[in-house]
């Protein structure tokens, strides 16, 4: 059995039992969460006639704003929609392009909430060298996404940054079982731990061409041969299920070991398209598995934008269409699919940058304006499904 899942992947599995998990849906598509009860409105106007009522940490995804920026156009899971005022949520940063935080407190830990307030459910906690993605920010209050898919609050000064440039790695220590993790970069220096093959790593960044700075799962950090790592890609999939769940197996064979099931809309790591039938995905909570490429969505990436003044249409035709956004060199987007032609690019991208909201907030580039997420080579069209 290839073994490159997670070494704790059966306890991360069996906190999956016992917390309240929402694996990250919609990781690329603009989304908000409303930071306490909020009013749908059927027009943009609280004077206008309510929808619905949404409860604190209910997310949406956002379809357009008004030009003012005072209300969101949104839908909610269960298909309603309308518009909520944007002092009332907290616009999320597309899960490929968020921060990473580590936990730097120096408490017993971090608690996580279902809402931001410390009177709220307590739904979990983090401990130092702990880290989660950085979602939002509302006041004194983060909202992040956690290893094994926990959405929740928790205070964000107890969080430090990671680099920009930090990525995740698999490790892999060929004929050793682990692979040394040394506490300066030569191979005579002390070693601060070891890492088993298959568990995943955080690259802080590379210290010269043989070795990488990097932080383990508990948090500690070192030094690692870099031709140890195997990086993650930039390629992400959603499951996409007509039944309850999706099958994670060890090994593209239905005969092998079923690792986990996972919701409708859970996001994962592409590693690689096996073949027509199989597809090779990573993910914290389970590690590495294989699911049947049509339980999968579509591939979708991040690709940087080389060119100033980049234009970002609603729609994939420069006279039909009107901008929601200009873009400067170096901006990153998820890219989402592309046009039946090959010519235009869909992109999602921060809603920071969205310059003319009321147009949209997912757009449409032409396809000379990408490079890969290194920003070195051309962007790779032939992993985009048509979404025309």
């Amino acid at each position: 059995m290839k073994k490159r899942f997670l070494m704790g992947a059966i306890v991360v599995l069996a906190l999956l039992v016992g917390m309240n998990i929402a694996f990250a849906q919609g990781g690329a598509q603009l989304q908000a969460v409303t930071t306490g009860a909020a009013s749908l409105y059927a027009e943009p106007s609280a004077a206008g006639e309510a929808v619905a009522e949404l409860p604190a940490s209910t997310e949406l995804t956002v379809l357009s704003a008004t030009a003012n920026g005072a209300w969101l156009e949104v839908e909610a899971a269960d298909g309603s929609a309308g518009f909520v005022a944007v002092e009332d949520v907290a616009v999320l940063d597309l899960l490929p392009l968020a921060a990473q935080g580590v936990i730097v407190s120096d408490q017993a830990g971090a608690g996580l909430y279902a809402q931001p307030n410390f009177s709220a459910d307590f739904v979990g906690s983090l401990t130092q060298g702990d880290t989660a993605t950085i979602l939002a920010q509302s006041g004194e209050w983060a909202y992040v996404e956690t290893g094994d898919g926990t959405r929740a609050w928790t205070v964000a000064s107890s969080f430090e940054t990671l680099p920009a440039g930090a990525r995740q790695a698999l490790v892999d220590a060929g004929a050793n079982p682990e692979l040394g993790i040394f506490a300066e970069p030569q191979i005579n220096a002390d070693i601060a731990t070891t890492v088993p093959t298959g568990e995943m790593v955080t690259v802080l960044g590379e210290s010269d061409a043989q070795w990488s700075e990097v932080m383990t799962v508990d948090g500690t950090t070192g030094y690692a041969l870099s031709s140890s790592l195997i990086p993650l890609p930039n390629t992400f999939v959603t499951a996409e299920v007509d039944q309850a769940m999706a099958g994670i197996y060890a090994e593209p064979d239905f005969a092998a070991e079923l690792i986990t099931e996972l919701p409708n809309g859970a996001s994962m790591t592409l590693i690689s398209l096996v073949d027509d039938f199989w597809a090779e995905v990573f993910h914290p909570a389970f590690g590495t598995g294989y699911a049947l490429r049509d339980t999968l969505g579509g591939v979708y990436t991040v690709a940087v934008v080389p060119s100033n003044n980049a234009i970002v249409r609603a729609g994939p035709n420069e006279s039909l269409y009107r901008p929601i956004a200009e873009l400067p060199a170096g901006s990153e987007v998820v890219v989402l699919g592309k046009s039946a032609n090959g010519a235009w690019v869909q992109v999602a991208i921060p809603f920071s940058e969205v310059d003319f909201p009321q147009n949209g907030v997912i757009g449409w580039m032409r396809d000379f304006l990408f490079r890969d997420a290194a920003g070195q080579t051309p962007f790779d069209m032939d992993l985009l499904s048509v979404t025309e």
